[in-house]
């Protein structure tokens, strides 16, 4: 099928798709009943299973805040009742694709959008004077380094890398500033300091100007491949090859745990400052593919040993992503929303119907 027959039907299944839930949300439905859509399907809801990250996301409502989760129900559309019954009903719908998520929110026929839209949307979003809360977050995206890999496991490599990247224009003019910078990271780069070093390093530029090649990985997730696309571009200065390879999740994911890879980046979800992140630095953590043993066998926080990760560079630490909620025209936010706007659902027990 030719490619601009495919994007016709593709378009023609979204519209169907939009048209159709906005023939359902249309139907009697309680009036004291806020609307959330997600762009997961948790995989349990059992409080006794172990729970994937997006069932994390919605456990403390239920843990903490009493809400009881409505039955029979359907992962895909399914309502948590309040412990007070004059509070609003929290009923969270699926919707995979975000393009529809936007226009379906954009008509009028949801109410909350929570970290769920891509950096260019939220920010549209913004721009356009819709009401939002934002709110400082502690996930921590970094680019990681196998440092068995002949040419990584020099620390003047691993310095090079990191001083070829300009963080603050990718968090300014790409990233829209939905990310907070690290104090300790290096801003601006040193692509003089940088060259110096991998040539110290013994990776001399060939006639062409290259030095070396190295393999990127990641998943084919937008804004994942978008990003090792300005990391390729910053290499460029310094006579290093980005060639990005992007794989399916679960195989991205598997590569990493067996070693197969030379450079990657994801994030370390955080909801805290102190929650630990020792699962991908310590010596025996389920998460550290980078062969990393510099660090005590032990839980600790990102503030406990991010001095010695900076001087180590296992990996290249970037930026915290912040929290958004983009809410429609009938909700309101009461005090305090903000405070609850982490890695979970929280903040929606602070928001009314107008």
């Amino acid at each position: 099928m030719k490619p601009r027959k495919t994007l016709y039907f593709i378009g023609i299944g979204l519209a169907i798709c939009v048209f159709l839930f906005m023939s359902y949300s249309n139907q009697d439905k309680p009036k004291n009943e806020i609307r959330i859509l997600i762009d997961r399907i948790p995989n349990t809801l059992d409080l006794s299973q172990a729970p994937d990250t997006l069932a994390q996301k919605l456990f403390p409502l239920l843990k903490e805040d009493h809400y009881a989760l409505v039955k029979p129900f359907l992962y895909e559309d399914f309502r948590f009742m309040p412990p007070d019954p004059t509070l609003p009903i929290l009923h969270f719908i699926y919707i995979r694709d975000e393009l529809s998520r936007s226009l379906l929110f954009q008509g009028g026929h949801t109410d909350v959008l929570f970290d769920s839209l891509s950096i260019a949307k939220t920010a549209w979003f913004k721009k356009r004077g819709t009401n939002m809360i934002e709110a400082p977050g502690f996930r921590l995206s970094f680019i990681g380094f196998n440092l068995k890999d002949p040419i990584l496991q020099d620390q003047r490599v691993r310095r090079a890398i990191q001083l070829s990247l300009p963080v603050s224009e990718w968090a300014h003019d790409k990233l829209f500033d939905w990310v907070t910078l690290l104090p300790e990271v290096p801003l601006e780069p040193d692509l003089v300091q940088a060259n110096r070093l991998l040539d110290e390093a013994g990776h001399p530029k060939d006639a062409s100007g290259l030095r070396f090649l190295l393999h990127y990985q990641t998943t084919p997730v937008r804004e994942g491949y978008e990003n090792a696309l300005l990391i390729r571009e910053a290499l460029k200065g310094i006579g290093i090859r980005l060639e990005v390879k992007p794989i399916e999740t679960s195989l991205f994911f598997n590569r990493l745990l067996h070693g197969e890879f030379q450079v990657f980046a994801t994030t370390i979800n955080r909801n805290t400052p102190d929650d630990p992140v020792s699962d991908f630095l310590r010596p025996s953590g389920q998460k550290n593919y980078f062969h990393y043993n510099r660090l005590p066998d032990r839980v600790f926080a990102w503030d406990e040993v991010k001095m010695q990760v900076f001087q180590d560079l296992p990996i290249i630490p970037l930026f915290n992503w912040k929290h958004s909620a983009v809410l429609s025209d009938r909700i309101t936010a009461l005090p305090g929303a903000e405070t609850k706007l982490d890695d979970s659902f929280r903040f929606l027990t602070l928001l009314r119907i107008k």
